[in-house]
């Protein structure tokens, strides 16, 4: 499951453009089937990268927009999505409407990530963030423009004065002996770019690869995104293997062929046709969306058939398994991989499979 980022936009520019794209916003979420199918609904980013002409399988838009509205000569409105912010969609917006800027906050609180990109402070001039629980469960998120007015709030909520960051830290500490979830984090949003012009983001290094057909371009801060903070990213990791290994994920990303029932039985009908180096791959949602390959191995590994290798598409794991049928590999997936003896398996076999989903249409 990815950490989710709410990230708020102001969008000012040329009237006409903004109310363009007002009203191509609006037009699409009150839709009552969304323009392209997807797993989030009619406000999508998908749809907007789709009605502007974009491809939406190789621009990154997962997530959605709501709480949209036109206040004033500007447009407004907040998106939801996996990890950061989708740099790729407004990119893409940006270049098809060339007077907009865009001004934003972005925050991430799984991997405390606090940015805005307004150093004007003309839409989002509060530049601290301040998230407390209290020993009686009492949750409280503020901003402040200053760190003063910061520690003001505090000293009222505390019950006694407060200058520094050290006092607060020992007031939480006290709190924590009577209820061990109780914090108070106070965070400062980055500025990243001077907003001065259409570009949302400011540029960061990018990294190009060739997967067959497709040029797969990720950008820094994607990788960066992508792999475990833990993993400490030199700019040489990036080039040697992370910058490859992200690009791989955005391309698998692209697959649109799911496993159905449909699928398997296709698979199983035409094993025989399977020649050894052959593969067919597809994607499967587990807890987590996964890229899956299966290949015919050569008779020299018998009693082994079939290889699998699965990418999971929301982080860097990895699985690879060989196994002596087809059915064996494609009940191996359907179960979630499940290798733990004590957890029982969805299906026993593929038969229970195909007689729950034939179930589940009537």
């Amino acid at each position: 499951m990815p950490n989710w980022c709410s990230t708020a936009y102001v969008i000012e520019g040329n009237a006409k453009e903004v109310e363009k794209l007002y009203k191509l916003m609006k037009g699409l979420q009150e839709r009552k089937e969304p323009s392209v199918e997807n797993g989030f609904g009619t406000t999508w980013l998908g749809c907007l990268v789709d009605a502007l002409g974009g491809n939406w399988k190789k621009i990154n838009c997962r997530g959605d927009w709501n709480s949209l509205e036109r206040v004033g000569d500007t447009l407004r409105f907040t998106t939801e999505t996996a990890w950061a912010p989708c740099t790729e969609t407004f990119d893409w917006v940006c270049k098809k409407f060339p007077s907009i800027r865009c001004f934003y906050r972005m925050e991430e609180p799984g991997m405390a990530i606090y940015e805005t990109n307004d150093n004007e402070d003309k839409y989002f001039p509060e530049k601290y963030r301040v998230e407390l629980s209290t020993p009686q469960n009492e949750f409280m998120l503020e901003y402040f423009v200053e760190l003063s007015t910061v520690f003001e709030w505090l000293g009222k909520v505390f019950g006694q004065p407060v200058e520094t960051e050290e006092q607060v830290s020992e007031r939480v500490d006290q709190w924590q002996k009577e209820e061990q979830h109780a914090h108070c984090c106070i965070d400062k949003f980055k500025i990243v770019n001077d907003g001065n012009t259409n570009v949302l983001y400011p540029a960061v290094k990018t990294y190009e690869y060739q997967f067959g057909e497709e040029k797969i371009v990720v950008t820094e801060d994607e990788v960066r995104l992508f792999y475990p903070e833990e993993y400490r990213l030199t700019e040489q990791d990036i080039e040697q293997f992370a910058g490859y290994h992200t690009a791989e994920r955005k391309y698998y990303r692209m697959d649109d062929c799911r496993l159905t029932p449909e699928l398997v039985r296709r698979l199983l009908d035409e094993e025989h046709l399977m020649k050894a180096g052959e593969s067919d791959s597809f994607t499967i949602q587990l807890y987590f969306l996964w890229h899956v390959q299966i290949r015919k191995e050569p008779a020299n590994l018998a009693p082994f058939k079939y290889a699998l290798n699965a990418y999971c598409l929301d982080n860097i794991q990895s699985f690879s398994r060989r196994y002596t049928t087809l059915e064996k590999a494609l009940l191996h997936c359907l179960n979630g991989f499940n290798e733990n003896a004590a957890v029982r398996d969805r299906y026993q076999s593929l038969q229970e499979y195909f007689h729950k989903h034939t179930h589940d249409m009537r």
